[in-house]
């Protein structure tokens, strides 16, 4: 945690002195932090990367959903789920596999057919990830004969 720690307190300068680091650079800190368990300091590094004007991208939004999710934090991931395509940020593969995982997960397999189904009419096509996931939630939650009409 302590490169960790600095990491943060660099950011902190560079915000004093008014100099914005890049996205992908944010999006490392986000991606250590929510590895290590520091959910609140990412969701409130991410509120102030957005104020500081620095414009998240799907890599960034994936990250937190991702994280939200396998907190079981559904309601944030679905927020920040609205919010990135209100930016006009076009969700992809992983982003929806987060969410069919997360929704699967607390067997709200309704939420994780919607989500599937939303997936299929963006466009985006599902991969072994998406299909191992609904199959496992099925399957978790005892619900064998739907896993099958995927």
């Amino acid at each position: 945690l302590g490169m960790l720690n600095e990491a943060s307190e660099c950011f902190l300068r560079m915000k004093r002195f008014r100099v914005l680091p890049k996205a992908r650079s944010c999006n490392y800190l986000l991606h250590r932090l929510s590895k290590v368990g520091k959910g609140e300091l990412s969701r409130k590094f991410f509120k102030d990367m957005i104020r500081a004007g620095i414009a998240p991208s799907v890599f960034t939004f994936n990250i937190m959903i991702d994280y939200m999710c396998k907190e079981g934090d559904l309601k944030t991931a679905r927020s920040l789920f609205a919010q990135m395509k209100e930016m006009g940020i076009t969700p992809d593969i992983v982003t929806y596999n987060s969410l069919i995982d997360g929704h699967g997960k607390l067997g709200q397999l309704d939420d994780s057919v919607s989500i599937f189904e939303e997936m299929k009419g963006a466009c985006c096509d599902p991969d072994v990830i998406t299909f191992n996931a609904l199959i496992n939630c099925f399957c978790k939650f005892e619900r064998m004969p739907l896993a099958f009409e995927f």
